[in-house]
């Protein structure tokens, strides 16, 4: 069988690029650094949606989102008891990357830490070896388990209904509601709160193993590392609900402790994606390979009235870091380059498979397209969370009211279009005027100009409509 190169794919879960110091960020990093000095970098590469889902699988069939009807048909909005979890958004008969590649006579494996990047959703179709680590979690208080296991239960529902026949003031509804939300939140992030590891260190011991007894050549491995994902090492108190900051429920100086646990956990999982470099040079899948670096999204921090992601494809969320090395002899080949021209993340399913067919060369640019698109299917309105809540208490409690309105706004289907050094964010509907930015000159998006450009937005606005 000729020798093909091994292609890396190591996915910074939850990354945005104007964090990091390649980006001109505070962030510093060693590992990704010295790639992106030795490599390709990419300026402004942006992922296809909004949250792991779409992200991943867009990526992994080359397809645009609001193509895939199965995004813009969420199951949540339909039945609020359907667990993302156990819904798959791949069928087996997608010709996902990894069953191209295994077509092209590659080995496949998938290293995930995102339970949404797995069998059960469809998204580890095609890998030949699937390892999906799941966290193991602190030992909980008992105040906490109960919180948990009310969490999703018809005794909840029970309990909640209960509160809303009971003659009583809006002002304790809001405090009881609010209440339950603030402790929800902190169950959720119960498991990883206080460390930087969320499966990365014991990922990385799952890849050597794999590889000690592996062929050294013609290998596809994915890699999704979790640690920038919300629920951050943090100090006691600090709310990690974003729905609690996006009412103006919580202490909004908290946000900084936020972003201190981002900016460690970054730190961490560069030193882990320097690790995983070593071990893989030590057997010898480094002798002939491509590495790239890239993200799913990025994340919010209030910016633009966002909370972490899967809303308004503000380049907060929507440009991520991107990094593409060569390897020959363990050691990497120089060819420092930037790429200033916008590319989809997407554009590497092609990318990938040009390189495993021969038809690219390993040190080949990503191809970049007229548009480039982000698109942004809305956000469960109502999630298993908080439905029941909504349902019997919507008008009993001024918050809830609130936080109806706010996850309404947010449910907007929204898609960005990049164009030149323009980019477009397109509302369709709810009563939202499109917005344009010169990210060239405005990368933080202060600055609508749609005013002055009309005719070109108007053509952005078809594009993002096709």
């Amino acid at each position: 069988m000729l020798k093909k190169p091994n292609i890396i794919f190591v996915m910074l879960d939850t990354l945005r690029a104007d964090y990091l110091d390649i980006y001109g960020g505070w962030v510093k990093t060693k590992a990704i650094r010295e790639l992106a000095a030795n490599g390709t970098l990419y300026e402004n590469a942006i992922s296809d949606g909004t949250y792991t889902l779409t992200s991943h699988a867009s990526l992994f069939t080359g397809n645009r989102v609001r193509s895939m009807k199965q995004f813009l048909e969420d199951p949540m909005k339909k039945d609020p008891n359907v667990n993302y979890f156990a819904v798959k958004y791949l069928d087996d008969k997608t010709p996902t990357l990894a069953k191209v590649l295994s077509y092209l006579g590659y080995s496949s494996s998938l290293f995930s830490n995102n339970a949404l990047v797995s069998r059960v959703t469809g998204l580890a179709g095609g890998f030949s070896y699937v390892h999906e680590f799941k966290l193991h979690e602190e030992k909980q208080t008992i105040r906490q388990a109960v919180v948990r296991a009310l969490a999703g239960s018809k005794i909840r529902d029970l309990l909640v209904s209960s509160t809303a026949n009971l003659p009583l003031p809006k002002p304790i509804v809001d405090m009881l509601v609010k209440a339950y939300i603030k402790e929800l939140g902190g169950a959720q992030f119960l498991a990883h709160s206080k460390r930087l590891d969320t499966g990365a260190r014991e990922t990385n011991i799952a890849i050597r193993k794999y590889f000690d007894g592996a062929n050294p050549n013609n290998n596809f491995l994915f890699i999704n590392y979790i640690e920038a994902h919300e629920g951050y090492p943090t100090e006691k108190g600090v709310e990690q609900n974003r729905w609690l900051y996006l009412t103006d429920e919580t202490d909004l100086r908290q946000i900084d402790a936020l972003k201190k646990g981002y900016e460690q956990r970054i730190k961490y999982i560069d030193a882990k994606v320097g690790e995983l470099l070593k071990s893989l040079k030590e057997r010898g899948i480094l002798d002939d390979a491509v590495v790239i670096i890239g993200s799913d999204h990025g994340q919010a921090f209030l910016e633009h009235d966002l909370m972490y992601h899967g809303m308004f494809p503000y380049n907060d969320v929507s440009r991520v870091p991107l990094v593409i090395a060569r390897f020959v002899g363990g050691k990497q080949v120089r060819r420092t380059k930037v790429v200033k021209d916008t590319v989809a993340i997407s554009a590497l399913y092609n990318h990938i498979i040009g390189i495993a067919s021969g038809k690219l060369a390993p040190d080949a640019e990503v191809k970049c397209a007229r548009f480039v698109f982000s698109d942004h299917t809305g956000t469960d309105i109502f999630n298993p969370n908080d439905v029941s809540q909504i349902k019997a208490l919507k008008y009993k409690s001024d918050y809830l009211n609130r936080l109806f309105e706010i996850k309404k706004h947010h449910n907007t289907f929204a898609t960005a279009v990049y164009y030149k050094n323009l980019k477009l964010i397109h509302f369709f509907g709810n009563g939202m005027d499109d917005v344009m930015f010169d990210v060239e000159k405005d990368r933080h998006e202060k600055h609508n100009i749609i005013s002055h450009h009309k005719e070109i937005a108007r053509m952005m606005a078809r594009a993002a409509k096709e």
